[in-house]
């Protein structure tokens, strides 16, 4: 018997059984351990979601440094200007 795509009727019921089978290991999971195992909790995962983190992290403090540089150097001009402001006027 075959399906209206030509494709034997067996293969969409095995691959329905591997579902199946998976949905009810993790439900059995969820049950004993009262968690279900995500996508993040393998060591390779983890690793890999660490690596991004700090790679992020990194990326913030240089945008950080480079505006409290920007900053510094405003502060010191405005500084400088209103010196020069306050020597004029005397």
């Amino acid at each position: 018997m075959e399906t209206g795509t030509h494709i034997p009727l067996l293969t969409p019921i095995l691959k329905s059984q591997e579902c199946d089978n998976i949905k009810a290991q993790e439900l059995t999971l969820l049950e004993r351990d009262g968690m279900i195992q995500k996508r993040c909790n393998g060591n390779a995962e983890r690793e890999k979601l660490a690596t991004q983190h700090k790679i992020w992290a990194a990326s913030k403090a240089v945008d950080c440094s480079d505006q409290i540089t920007s900053y510094e150097s405003l502060k010191a001009e405005r500084d400088t200007i209103a010196e020069d402001n306050k020597a004029s006027l005397e």
